[in-house]
């Protein structure tokens, strides 16, 4: 081999151990590059109220929670058929405002029972979720209950607003039943729900209404006998 043709491999070679050199630096500068990246920011967790501390209800809105995530367009269908919450209105509290979707639906339950727009509710609500159920009454002006017994009283339409606080209550956990059989969900009735709910228990997860029940034994069978 002669000197001219041996310093031309040398050059090949040295070439070629260059740009390996330079290939190795440009994979650690982008690893390194890579692993100074801050990781893209996680959604806000959505935390849930301190709610209503009735341990009933707040049994039912944590299994709201679970099935408005499961099921998100079955829940904004109740929202806006049951509670009149515009599906927009329900999306931004949930996903603007990291409202969990049992503190949506109570909130727009409330609003529905002291004549509100749910906006206004749920925004009190966001601003004292952390305060609980008495707080938040105290800031909507809803008067401390002073006798239990008195919350199924009658009302007018325009006493809706001077309702206390154990009315708005029992208002609520009565529309909770309507509302899981409709999701064809099961749900545990206490005392007062199995009287206010006394002919549900012959077909599950559905109420019959008083005025089915009312019918006698000839007029249901009239009716079956029609074509």
């Amino acid at each position: 081999m002669t000197g001219a043709a041996r310093l031309r491999m040398c050059c090949t070679v040295a070439r070629l151990r260059y740009a390996q050199a330079m290939l190795f630096v440009l994979i650690l500068i982008a690893g390194i590059a890579a692993a100074q990246q801050p990781e893209p920011a996680s959604p806000p967790a959505i935390t849930p109220g301190a709610r209503t501390g009735d341990q009933w209800i707040d049994a039912r809105l944590q299994e709201i929670d679970v099935y408005a995530q499961r099921y998100p367009d079955a829940f904004a269908d109740e929202m806006a058929r049951y509670q009149h919450a515009p599906r927009s209105l329900v999306q931004r509290l949930i996903n603007e405002k990291s409202m969990a979707p049992g503190d949506v639906y109570v909130s727009c339950a409330i609003a529905q029972t002291i004549d509100r727009p749910c906006a206004q509710i749920a925004d009190v609500w966001a601003t004292h979720r952390a305060d609980g159920w008495k707080v938040m009454a105290e800031q909507l002006e809803i008067a401390p209950s002073s006798d239990p017994s008195d919350r199924k009283a009658p009302r007018s339409d325009d006493a809706k607003s001077k309702q206390s606080q154990a009315d708005v209550l029992a208002r609520i956990k009565r529309g909770l039943v309507p509302t899981f059989d409709r999701w064809n969900r099961p749900i545990t009735l206490d005392a007062d729900l199995k009287r206010d709910f006394s002919g549900r228990n012959s077909r599950p997860y559905h109420w019959i209404p008083p005025e089915s029940e009312a019918l006698d034994s000839n007029q249901r069978q009239q009716s079956a006998r029609r074509p």
